[in-house]
C-alpha cells in the first residue's frame, strides 16, 4: 500500500477562520435585516393612516362630521375598533379596518378591540387631555382629530410629554429606528406630527 503524499485538505485553522468570517458577516447582516423590517412596518403604518384619513374625510363629506370616538359622554371611550366601524358599515369607505402592527395592547382580551390605531377628535377630550394636540414645545397643533400608533418601541407614550403642557413625544427615525415615541397623524391636512 502506498500513502498519497500530496493530499489536499483544510486545516483546522483554515476552518476556524472561515467560521469566524461567516460569524462576522452574520453579525453585520442580522441587525440590518431587523432594521429593514422596522422601517417597513413604519412605512406600512403611515400608509394605513393615510388610507384611514381618506376614509375619514370622505365620511365627513357625506355626513358633515367625523365618526364619533366616544359613546357620547366626554372621555367615555369606545374600543379603538368601534371608533372606525362607521367607516366600514353601512357604507364601505374602507374594505377593512387596518391593524396597528406595533400595538401590543391588542394582544390582550378582548382581542382585536384595541388592535387598530387610536383615533379621537379634540372635542372628545377634556381640558387636561387636550395636551395631546400640543407639539413638544407646548404649541397647539391646528387639528380636528388625531390617529396614533404606538410606534416601534411598542410603548403607549400617550402621556409621555404631558408634563408642563407639552405634547407627547413623536416618533422620529433619526433617533434610531426603534426610538421612543408614537407615530401620529393629525387631520385634516396637518399630517404627521413632529
Amino acid at each position: 500500500m502506498s500513502i498519497r503524499k500530496n493530499m489536499k485538505a483544510f486545516t483546522l485553522i483554515e476552518l476556524l477562520i472561515v467560521v469566524a468570517i461567516i460569524a462576522i458577516l452574520a453579525a453585520i447582516a442580522v441587525p440590518n435585516f431587523i432594521e429593514a423590517q422596522t422601517r417597513s412596518k413604519v412605512s406600512r403604518t403611515m400608509a394605513d393612516m393615510r388610507s384611514l384619513t381618506t376614509a375619514l374625510e370622505t365620511y365627513r363629506t357625506d355626513y358633515s362630521k367625523y365618526p364619533p370616538a366616544t359613546k357620547g359622554m366626554v372621555m367615555d371611550f369606545k374600543s379603538y375598533l368601534q371608533r372606525f366601524v362607521p367607516l366600514s358599515t353601512p357604507v364601505s369607505y374602507v374594505s377593512s379596518i387596518m391593524d396597528d402592527v406595533f400595538n401590543k395592547f391588542g394582544e390582550m382580551p378582548p382581542y382585536n378591540e384595541y388592535k387598530t390605531f387610536d383615533y379621537f377628535e379634540i372635542t372628545d377630550l377634556n381640558d387636561s387631555a387636550q395636551v395631546e394636540f400640543n407639539d413638544q414645545n407646548g404649541v397647539r397643533i391646528n387639528a380636528v382629530y388625531q390617529m396614533r400608533s404606538w410606534g416601534p418601541d411598542q410603548v403607549n407614550g400617550r402621556y409621555s410629554g404631558a408634563r408642563m403642557g407639552k405634547g407627547p413625544i413623536p416618533y422620529d427615525p433619526t433617533n434610531g429606528t426603534v426610538s421612543y415615541g408614537d407615530i401620529k397623524y393629525f387631520g385634516p391636512g396637518v399630517g404627521y406630527g413632529k
